[in-house]
């Protein structure tokens, strides 16, 4: 997983210089960056580490605040809502590009509302089943899938699983 992270928040950290350019008292109050799912996630923990790297790169203090709720869209919105000053800050993942798919009363805009700064992390999606499943391969699940139709059922258990679920039950709808 370093191997992700790592280039990834190098890209991150070297815009550091260019901020600092910017405004030579930058920043002059903390800098809050909100993420808008609970604490302890994959998400968060990319948020603090971004933060600390980036509060002594900047010799400023760094705030992460977690907003959850709603799908993501407590924290979006508030976010959506800050003044563009650059003391309030966005680490989300895909949810809000999803959003304004899944839900029809979306309060932002992703492209009119934001600007992207950088790509923080890439991780893969597995595949994943019990040692005991006498699928090995996804051609092998596949074909269980097929031979036993609504036998196979996954878990909903994060946002990000229920997010997936509903956007493959949505792309179906569309087919």
């Amino acid at each position: 997983m370093l191997r992700f992270i790592i280039p990834l928040l190098f890209c991150v950290f070297s815009t550091i210089p260019a901020l600092a350019q910017q405004s030579a008292d930058y920043p002059s109050r903390p800098v809050r960056i909100i993420v808008p799912s609970a604490p302890g996630g994959g998400t968060d923990i990319l948020a603090r580490v971004l933060a600390d790297y980036l509060g002594k790169s900047l010799g400023g203090q760094l705030v992460v605040e977690n907003r959850p709720g709603a799908g993501q869209m407590i924290g979006i919105e508030a976010v959506a809502r800050a003044a563009p000053d650059g003391y309030t800050l966005l680490m989300a993942a895909s949810t809000l590009a999803i959003n304004p798919v899944m839900y029809k009363n979306i309060k932002y805009d992703a492209l009119r509302d934001f600007e992207p700064i950088t790509q923080v992390a890439a991780l893969p999606n597995v595949l994943i089943v019990h040692p005991g499943f006498p699928a090995r391969s996804l051609a092998e699940f596949i074909a269980l899938a097929k031979q036993k139709p609504g036998s196979l059922t996954t878990p909903a258990g994060s946002e990000t699983t229920a997010t997936s679920e509903s956007s493959t039950r949505k792309r179906r709808s569309f087919t």
